[in-house]
């Protein structure tokens, strides 16, 4: 076997004996190979990437050959890298890695070759293809604070270990860009008295940036109550008042972890500026404010989505202080890290609002699994429809096109296309609704499957012990002709007799009846013919 569990130690229970035949020879053949490939499906656009090679050779002490790895397009291959391969055992085994930039986005062919050496009984296991998505997904921050504070540099180093994002730290006195070349913006003590942030918070607005009011001691409360859609703020003074966060049971707009929810009422408590706040109809509140011993219904972290229009207010300065204090008591800051990172998530996070969409159940195949196609296609309600039909036109790395038609199963489309030979493989897929023409387009990988090549050499002792524990036995090619005399020879193989007994009126049987008054009329003719009568 070459892939999953070892066949003596599943549970099957044959009603008869084993027998096998052994093929293939025992004897360690002569091979170089790569035993397995090792990297990550999914990597972003300009990091660095790793590519692991196992390599094992069999019978070829003293051997040499190198390892390339190319980057494939189409017909075209660039060598990214080669390290020398020197064989100093007949059971060799050694991991080779190569470092690499992702510096194209979509779905990017690479190869291993290994030279063959003199001798082999095989090189289809030299080579390998690989493929991996290069995601052009980053999203850009902007961190824009009223002045420098301690805030600010725990925001930054939560979100900066998230490679999904690229963070832009700056003052509003020293900023001078435009808010739309970013994708989401945290405002830090903004906007604040004196500080003129007009411009920005309507370009925020405009644009339907995501964006994360933090609230501090500088921030001016009217203005805040004005230009956001979370909370209404009113009766507020400069004094401050320590918050200490009350989780709220009830929020759905995602799950934080029982950990965090059972030890956010234990962290140290934020400076929140004196009010009175309430969230908004549209709001939903993750955080509530406690007061000295007093539970509030002012929120402390909310969150709103009006007009597509993605905010979330934290009424409260300090969150440096959790970090210190959770690095303090268990030396990382997990809890702080995902109460912000889930923010972020939930705030960048975009919804499709594509009409009609298309893709893949997976994006890699093996060349022996049936590719199967989705498609769903929305209303100006976005209610599902699938009056219209849909077709799909598939291509190969070569150009060569490949027609369907959609079936349609309630409200969406599926097509089962079949399988595909290896290879790197676009599809676009079409439909036209209302007068209106829709497009939907994606890509998918078939990988071949060489799982017979990793191991040339027959396993006799396997298939002996197979079928032994079955009661059965092993034969070679030349016994196969004795194969019969040994299971008819077997005690517990004996031939089974099976007698069934019916018994019916013979009024029902009227073949027989016609044939009788047939022989009736047969007699009765003779004798008249021959005076009988």
């Amino acid at each position: 076997f070459n892939e999953g569990k070892n066949p003596l130690y599943a549970d099957v229970a044959l009603s008869a004996p084993l027998y096998s035949v052994a093929l293939g020879d025992t004897a360690i053949q002569t091979d170089l190979l790569i035993k397995n490939a090792l990297h990550n499906r999914i990597v972003y656009l300009n990091d660095k990437m790793v590519i692991e090679a196992d390599i094992q050779a069999y019978n070829s002490s003293g051997a040499k050959s190198n390892l390339s790895l190319y980057k494939v397009n189409g017909s075209r291959k660039t060598q990214l890298g080669r390290v020398d391969v020197n064989v100093d055992s007949d059971n060799f085994f050694n991991t080779y890695s190569f470092e690499i930039d992702a510096n194209e986005a979509g779905n990017i062919k690479y190869q291993l070759a290994l030279r063959p050496i003199n001798n082999e009984v095989s090189t289809q296991n030299n080579y390998r293809n690989i493929y991996i998505d290069v995601l052009d997904a980053r999203q850009d921050v902007l961190l824009l604070a009223r002045a420098p504070h301690p805030d600010i540099k725990a925001l930054r180093s939560i979100i900066e270990r998230n490679k999904n994002y690229n963070v832009e730290l700056a003052t509003i006195t020293d900023w001078s860009d435009k808010v739309q070349n970013y994708d989401i913006v945290i405002l830090h003590d903004l906007p604040s008295v004196g500080d003129n942030t007009t411009r920005i918070i309507d370009e925020i607005k405009n644009a339907k940036i995501p964006c994360i009011y933090v609230l501090g001691a500088e921030t001016n409360m009217k203005q805040v109550d004005a230009i956001q859609s979370v909370l209404t703020v009113s009766g507020s003074q400069p004094n401050l008042n320590n918050v200490t966060p009350i989780i709220n049971s009830e929020f759905k707009l995602f799950t934080v972890s029982d950990n965090l929810s059972s030890r956010i009422k234990n962290f140290v408590p934020l400076k929140s500026q004196f009010g009175n706040y309430a969230p908004l109809a549209n709001a939903e509140v993750l955080l509530y404010q406690k007061i000295g011993n007093v539970e509030t219904g002012y929120p402390l972290l909310a969150f709103s989505d009006q007009n597509d229009h993605k905010q979330a207010v934290i009424n409260g300065e300090g969150i440096w202080r959790w970090r210190l204090v959770e690095y303090a008591e268990n030396e990382n800051d997990d809890l702080t890290s995902e109460l912000v990172t889930k923010t972020l998530q939930y705030i960048s996070v975009k919804e499709d609002k594509r009409p009609f969409r298309a893709f893949s159940n997976k994006r890699q195949y093996k060349e022996n699994e049936e590719v199967v196609f989705d498609a769903q296609l929305y209303n100006a309600s976005f209610e599902p429809v699938n009056s219209p039909e849909a077709n799909i036109t598939v291509r190969d790395s070569d150009g060569n096109a490949y027609e369907f038609n959609f079936a349609k199963n309630n409200t969406y489309y599926t097509l089962d296309a079949g399988r595909f030979p290896e290879g790197q493989y676009s599809f676009t897929a079409r439909t036209n609704y209302n007068g209106q023409a829709y497009t939907a387009t994606g890509q998918f990988n078939v990988e071949t499957i060489v799982k017979e090549q990793f191991d040339l050499t027959a396993k006799h002792a396997l298939l002996t012990s197979l079928s032994q524990k079955h009661n059965g036995s092993v034969i070679y090619l030349d016994q196969v002709e004795s194969l019969v005399d040994s299971i008819r020879s077997r005690n517990d193989i004996k031939p089974i007799v099976f007698q069934k007994v019916e018994t019916e009126r013979i009024l029902n049987l009227k073949w027989l009846l016609m044939l009788f008054i047939g022989l009736l009329a047969i007699e009765w003719f003779l004798r008249r013919y021959f005076g009988g009568y």
